[in-house]
């Protein structure tokens, strides 16, 4: 397998749903809707409302699994994955789009080698990504986008922490995400920061 190729090892359904997942990535290397709804699509029209996982690793190379319905992990060890972690993207097929504690466990544990995570449920999406100590994330509906953060685990903000560099970085990776949810992510921090003074 070369450095391009992504990983279709068999799994237990086999590589089907795995096929739309690649050709998507294969167009452009680049999260965009087309290719996050491609993963929906899998976890809920082609297998029987399963979760899937996809790994971008250092390389551009997608790990793909599917799991039960309310959690995934790879049954087979994934070779020749390239360190840090790009994105790690899951699917929750009965349709919330949050962080379980599972979840959580999971970037905490990744957090100095993954970039960014990214949940999605029916017309939902969470990205995590490694800006701010603690719990950050976003979190898309169709009603618009919110920064959230895990009421357990509240972190300090701070004006250095706002980092506007970081954020137009993650709006440059994904295509979905637009130039008006750099401004209003700029606008939860600033809210945030003026909260805690």
């Amino acid at each position: 397998m070369t450095n391009n190729e992504s990983n279709m090892d068999d799994d237990d359904w086999g590589n089907s749903y795995k096929l739309g997942i690649i050709a998507q990535w294969e167009l452009n290397k680049k999260i965009t809707d087309e290719f996050l709804n491609e993963i929906w699509e899998a976890s809920t029209s082609v297998l029987p409302s399963l979760e899937v996982q996809v790994v971008i690793d250092a390389n551009d190379r997608l790990h793909i699994s599917s799991g039960s319905g309310s959690y995934v992990d790879f049954q087979i060890n994934p070779t020749g994955m390239k360190l840090p972690i790009k994105c790690w993207i899951h699917t929750h097929p009965f349709g919330s789009a949050y962080w379980s504690g599972i979840d959580w466990r999971t970037i905490d544990t990744w957090r100095p080698m993954m970039k960014r995570a990214i949940v999605l449920g029916n017309k939902q999406r969470g990205l995590w990504y490694d800006t701010l100590k603690g719990r950050n994330w976003i979190w898309e509906n169709s009603e618009g986008v919110q920064k959230m953060h895990d009421s357990t685990h509240i972190p300090k903000v701070c004006p250095e922490c706002i980092d506007n560099e970081r954020l137009l970085e993650l709006l440059l990776d994904f295509d979905w995400l637009k130039f008006k949810h750099l401004d209003r992510a700029k606008e939860l921090l600033e809210n945030e920061l003026r909260e805690s003074e």
